[in-house]
């Protein structure tokens, strides 16, 4: 699912209209809907809305959509014409799950909807973070971390591990080469100690940390732990690296949240 809030299409109206006789009426009253969304906005803006009048089935149509990750799908048909109401369906429930809502009634509650299912995957992508993160302080255990038991036939192991760095690009490229872990971010608001206020290179700070493995089935590059999909955007663009202040203790260093790539 793509995010409400970065989504190109936040909402797609896909009008059924299987007998000629019908399609016109059908296709008026979606274009319709479609203006009254696009009045209305969420994340202040404007609702980005598309109406997708291809002759194919209804079927195809939707799971084509739902693959794309637009956060909010309607069926409008004619009955729901007669009705005067349509079909929901949210892309963070399951693929058959709909709501039948009255036209006015969903064109007042869209933005809504949209802000509350950013929210849920923001919650969700927290939760998920927050369970497969550890704080590392020592070398040692960090190395332990990302190394399988059994490296004949590695399980899935490690995860996410904030870390202390001393800025050093080459440990950054150390620790690469050696557990195949890679910097995600460095927290914004996580404070510095200099340990030598001469040499910026002894400055202590922390690190996000993880590292990626390739699924040998479909070649999807997923985290040591499986990620979710698209539940998190990246907010960091530094490039760092883990490093010790010596080969038995990192320098202490206090740590802050932040936002995980998703690849």
């Amino acid at each position: 699912m793509l995010p409400p809030r970065i989504a190109p299409a936040q909402i797609v109206i896909l009008p059924i209209a299987p007998k000629p006789d019908t399609r016109d009426a059908v296709f008026a009253a979606a274009d319709k809907l479609a203006a009254e969304l696009r009045a209305q906005t969420a994340f202040g803006e404007k609702i980005s809305v598309e109406v997708d009048k291809r002759d194919i089935g209804g079927g195809t149509k939707s799971w084509e959509w739902i693959k794309k990750g637009v956060p909010i799908r309607v069926e409008l048909g004619p009955r729901d014409l007669e009705k005067g109401s349509v079909a929901v369906a949210r892309r963070d429930r399951g693929p058959k799950e709909k709501e039948f809502l009255p036209n006015a009634d969903f064109v007042g509650k869209a933005g809504a909807i949209l802000e509350e299912m950013q929210a849920g995957l923001l919650a969700r992508g927290a939760a998920y973070r927050d369970a497969n993160t550890v704080k590392i302080d020592t070398k040692d255990d960090f190395y332990a971390y990302f190394t399988p038991k059994n490296p004949e036939k590695p399980e899935i192991h490690g995860g996410f591990a904030l870390a202390h760095w001393n800025g050093s690009r080459a440990v950054e490229e150390k620790i690469k080469e050696d557990l195949k872990v890679t910097i995600r971010c460095i927290p914004f608001n996580a404070p510095r100690r200099m340990a030598n206020a001469s040499s910026p290179a002894n400055r202590a700070s922390g690190a996000w940390c993880g590292r990626s493995r390739t699924d040998a089935h479909t070649g999807v590059i997923l985290s040591e732990v499986e990620r979710p999909r698209c539940s998190t955007i990246d907010i960091a663009g530094s490039s760092s690296g883990f490093a010790p202040q010596s080969h038995r203790r990192l320098a202490d260093s206090a740590f802050d949240s932040v936002t995980l790539r998703s690849e």
